[in-house]
């Protein structure tokens, strides 16, 4: 379910891919997508970077890392679920808003296996990441890679449209309530 793409000022590619869970139209490629723990179903969702070969624009192959995986900490994810839309700013650093299904916020996750002792697929926990959120994630010096939650929107909200004024001290972001 890719959502959105923002082009960084190094020229790399950034694509939201709000979920890795099969719908109607078909699901994520399982070569690709792979959860943390190995799932092919992954609720959580990524944010993939592309970069063109030799970074050259006009370069008809591209290499692709998955730059943020959703998920918990604990198991290789960045803390966030569902990464919806993104933002860049000048510095090339990365913004991201998560689009959790509402009637999944703050839902109790009494279980972490199912009665065979596998771990409960990411679509049943979807719940402890609590509210829909704003992130932002340092993409160079000693912190980059490292995700900081920046705000939490309010209950049942989703958290969507995130952009700087032209000085980038002031940061907008709609919020979609029911």
């Amino acid at each position: 379910r890719p959502e959105d793409t923002e082009i960084a000022p190094d020229g790399s590619l950034y694509i939201a891919f709000t979920s890795g869970s099969p719908g109607s139209d078909g699901g994520p490629d399982k070569q690709v997508f792979v959860s943390p723990i190995g799932e092919t179903a992954h609720e959580s969702g990524w944010v993939m970077r592309l970069t063109e070969t030799d970074d050259r624009p006009e370069a008809l192959t591209f290499n692709w890392e998955i730059a943020v995986t959703g998920g918990e900490p604990s198991q290789g994810g960045a803390g966030l679920s569902n990464p919806d839309n993104l933002l860049i700013d000048r510095q090339g650093n990365l913004w991201i808003v998560t689009d959790m299904s509402t009637d999944k916020h703050n839902q109790a996750v009494p279980q972490r296996q199912d009665d065979q002792g596998q771990t409960l697929p990411s679509s049943k926990m979807v719940g402890i990441f609590g509210n829909n959120s704003l992130w932002y994630i340092p993409t160079q010096g000693e912190a980059a890679g490292i995700p900081v939650l920046f705000s939490t929107g309010p209950i049942e909200c989703e958290t969507t449209g995130p952009c700087f004024d032209d000085q980038e001290t002031t940061l907008f972001l709609a919020v979609q309530h029911p």
